[in-house]
């Protein structure tokens, strides 16, 4: 997993900061129900790009990622 360390936690990942937002209160509930039933993400979804700008991941990060995913396989 992505490291995204925190000053209190070390071992933080990027799922688990993008797990964080998604239990925050403050994170609209439209977003938290996408992410429950979501079955892909896609690179132009607001949900993706507003989750990204939260988590402060630059366009650069965000084409990493999908290009990091097209490599995994179920």
């Amino acid at each position: 997993l992505t490291p995204w360390p925190r000053d209190d936690r070390p071992d933080w990942t990027l799922f688990d900061a993008f797990e964080a937002m998604m239990n925050d209160p403050a994170t609209p509930a439209y977003y938290r129900r996408a992410w429950d039933e979501l079955q892909t993400v896609e690179h132009g979804s607001a949900m993706f790009n507003a989750a990204a700008d939260v988590l402060g991941i630059d366009q650069g990060k965000r084409d990493d990622l999908f290009r990091f995913a097209a490599t995994l396989k179920a």
